[in-house]
C-alpha cells in the first residue's frame, strides 16, 4: 500500500488559503523527549506522538500550542504564566484551567474537565466532552459545531456566547441565562430552565434544528423559532414549554433528516478523482487504499453559512458566506476526521434589529466565518453587520441618522455589503449583500441594491452532478416618492440566481431564502428578512491507478492444441 500527497498549492479563481496545521513551530515536542529548544515569550510549540509528562514553559507569556493529527497531551503544564491559543488536531485532555484570555480551537478529541471562564473563547468543530458539570461563564464564547457532549448539568450565564450546533447532549439539567444560537440536535437527560435574561434562537441549518428534553421544560425568556415552515427548515421540539410561549413557527413531533454526503466519482487519465460534497456536519472517513492505488492530491472547499436579510421597506440583503479552497491536505488513508457546516441566519423579525450572521464552517484547520446580516429600518438597526461578506444597509427616514452602511469583509474571501440610500423621507433603498464575486450594490433613487455575486468552485471542474454556483449576496428593499415598492434581486454566478431577492412589493412580504446548501444571503423582506443558506465542505481526493509491474512471464507449450 502507498501513500502519497504532494504539497501543490494551485492559484485560481477562488479564494486559495496556504494549508497551516502545526507547522512555523519554534518548539518541537515529540512524545516524551526534551523541547527542541527554549521557550519564549510568544513561543509556538508543537506537539507531537504521546505527550505524559509535564511541559515546562519557564514563567513564558503569550504561548501557542498545536497538538498535530495523531498525536495527543495531557494537558499538563507547568509555569504558564499566559496561554494565548491551542489549535488541537490529536486529542487534548484538559483537568486544569491555564492562565490567560486564550482560545481553543478544537479540530480532534479534546476532553474538557474544567468550567470555560470569562475572556476565554472555545471553538469546537470536533468531538468534545466534559464529566460532572460544566459552566459557562459571563463573557466567554463557546462555539460547538460537532460533537458535543456534557455528563452532568450545565450552567449557561449572562452574557456568555454561545452557538450549539452539530450533536449536543447534556445529561443532567440546563440553566439557561443568555441566548444560545442553535442548528442541529440539542437533547437534554434533565430538566430546562430558560430565565428571563435567556433563550434560543433557531438557525437555518441544512436539517431541522431539535430540542428534545426528557425532563420539565419551562420559558420565562424568549424562544424564536424561525418561521421557515413553508421555505426553510424549521424548529422541531418534542413538547411545548410550560410559561412562554415559543414565539415563530415551530412543530412538535420528531425532525425528518437528510443524508449529510453524496460521493461523485470522474474517471481521469491515470486513475480516478473522488467529489465528497458534505451539506451539514458530520464525519469524513478517507476510503482506505487498494493496493493499485495511491493518493495524489486532497483539495478542500470550505463554505460559511450566508446572513440573514433586515426587515422593512428600504432593508439591506444579508451577506454570503466566505469561500476558502485549499489543497494538499494531509489526510491519512483510513483515519476519521470531523466536517463542521455552518448554519443559514435568520432574517431580521424587527425593524430594531438586524438580520443575523450565518456561522462558520470547518475541515482540518481550515475556517472560514458566515456572512453579515442585512440592515433594517430602525435608525440603531440600519447598518449591515460585518461577515465574511458584509449585509448591505438599511435607510430610514431621520434626516441626520437616515442612511446604513453595508457591513464590511472581515477575511479575505468575500466582499463588503453596499450602503443604502436615503435622497428625501421618500426616497429610501437598502443595500445589497455582499458576495464572493462581488460587492453588494448600493442603493440609488429607484433601485434598491442587488446582492453582490458569487463564484463557483474549480474543485467541481468535471463534475455534472453538483451545481457549481456559491456565495452571493441578498437583495435589498426600496421605494420611491411615488410610493412605489421595490426589490433588489440576488446575486447571481452563471445565470445561476443564488442570493434571495428582496421582497418589498407586499406588504407583508418576506425575503427570499439563499439557494440551499450554497452559503447565500437572505433577502430584505418588507415584513420579514430572508434567511440565509447554509454552508457546504467539498473534499475531492485525487486517486492514481498504480501500473502493474510483471516480475516475469512464464510460456508453455500445449502440443494437443500445437
Amino acid at each position: 500500500m502507498k501513500l502519497k500527497v504532494l504539497f501543490v498549492l494551485v492559484f485560481c479563481v477562488n479564494y486559495f488559503n496556504a494549508f497551516s496545521q502545526c507547522d512555523d513551530c519554534d518548539i518541537t515536542i515529540n512524545g516524551n523527549g526534551n523541547p527542541s529548544g527554549n521557550i519564549s515569550h510568544g513561543s509556538k510549540v508543537c506537539i507531537s506522538g504521546n505527550r505524559t509528562n509535564a511541559i515546562n514553559f519557564n514563567n513564558r507569556n503569550n504561548i501557542t500550542i498545536c497538538i498535530a493529527d495523531g498525536a495527543s497531551w495531557n494537558g499538563q503544564a507547568n509555569s504558564l504564566s499566559g496561554l494565548s491559543q491551542i489549535s488541537n488536531f490529536g486529542s487534548l485532555l484538559i483537568n486544569n484551567d491555564f492562565n490567560g484570555n486564550w482560545t481553543l480551537n478544537n479540530f480532534g478529541n479534546l476532553a474538557f474537565n474544567v468550567n470555560l471562564s470569562s475572556n476565554k473563547t472555545l471553538n469546537n468543530y470536533g468531538s468534545f466532552s466534559s464529566s460532572g458539570n460544566f459552566n459557562i461563564s459571563s463573557n466567554s464564547t463557546l462555539y460547538s459545531n460537532g460533537s458535543f457532549f456534557v455528563s452532568g448539568s450545565v450552567n449557561f450565564n449572562s452574557n456568555a456566547n454561545v452557538t450549539l450546533e452539530g450533536y449536543s447532549f447534556i445529561g443532567g439539567s440546563t440553566n439557561i441565562n443568555t441566548a444560545i444560537n442553535l442548528s442541529g440536535n440539542l437533547t437534554i437527560g434533565g430538566a430546562v430552565q430558560v430565565n428571563s435574561n435567556g433563550g434560543i434562537n433557531a438557525l437555518n441549518g441544512f436539517n431541522h434544528p431539535k430540542i428534545d428534553i426528557a425532563g420539565a421544560f419551562n420559558n420565562n425568556g424568549t424562544i424564536q423559532g424561525n418561521k421557515l415552515n413553508s421555505f426553510g427548515n424549521s424548529l422541531y421540539v418534542n413538547k411545548a414549554p410550560t410559561g412562554n410561549p415559543i414565539i415563530g413557527e415551530f412543530i412538535v413531533g420528531n425532525v425528518p433528516s437528510s443524508p449529510c454526503l453524496e460521493i461523485e466519482e470522474i474517471p481521469t487519465g491515470e486513475g480516478i478523482d473522488r467529489i465528497f460534497y458534505f451539506t451539514c456536519s458530520d464525519i469524513f472517513v478517507v476510503p482506505t487504499l487498494e493496493d493499485d492505488e495511491e493518493i495524489i492530491d486532497v483539495m478542500v472547499s470550505v463554505i460559511g453559512g450566508g446572513g440573514g436579510g433586515g426587515l422593512g421597506s428600504s432593508a439591506g440583503g444579508g451577506g454570503a458566506g466566505g469561500v476558502i479552497t485549499t489543497d494538499g491536505i494531509p489526510l491519512q488513508a483510513g483515519s476519521s476526521y470531523p466536517v463542521a457546516v455552518g448554519s443559514g441566519g435568520p432574517g431580521a423579525v424587527s425593524a430594531e434589529m438586524q438580520g443575523i450572521n450565518g456561522t462558520k464552517s470547518a475541515f482540518f484547520g481550515i475556517v472560514t466565518q458566515g456572512g453579515g446580516g442585512g440592515g433594517s429600518t430602525h435608525p440603531s438597526a440600519r447598518s449591515g453587520l460585518n461577515g465574511a461578506s458584509g449585509g448591505g444597509g438599511g435607510a430610514n427616514n431621520n434626516p441626520s441618522s437616515g442612511q446604513g452602511n453595508g457591513g464590511n469583509r472581515i477575511i479575505n474571501a468575500g466582499n463588503n455589503g453596499g450602503n443604502s440610500l436615503r435622497q428625501n423621507q421618500n426616497q429610501l433603498n437598502g443595500g445589497g449583500g455582499g458576495g464572493a464575486g462581488s460587492a453588494g450594490e448600493n442603493g440609488r433613487n429607484n433601485n434598491p441594491g442587488n446582492g453582490g455575486d458569487g463564484t463557483g468552485l474549480n474543485i467541481l471542474f468535471g463534475s455534472t452532478r453538483f451545481i457549481n454556483a456559491f456565495a452571493g449576496g441578498g437583495g435589498s428593499t426600496g421605494r420611491n416618492p411615488a410610493q412605489e415598492y421595490g426589490n433588489g434581486t440576488g446575486g447571481e454566478h452563471n445565470n445561476i440566481k443564488i442570493g434571495g431577492d428582496g421582497d418589498g412589493r407586499d406588504a407583508v412580504g418576506i425575503g427570499n431564502q439563499g439557494l440551499k446548501s450554497t452559503g447565500a444571503g437572505g433577502g430584505a423582506g418588507r415584513n420579514q428578512g430572508g434567511t440565509g443558506s447554509s454552508g457546504v465542505v467539498v473534499i475531492r481526493i485525487v486517486f492514481k491507478i498504480l501500473p502493474v509491474d510483471y516480475i516475469y512471464f512464464e510460456g508453455k507449450l500445449n502440443e494437443s492444441e500445437n
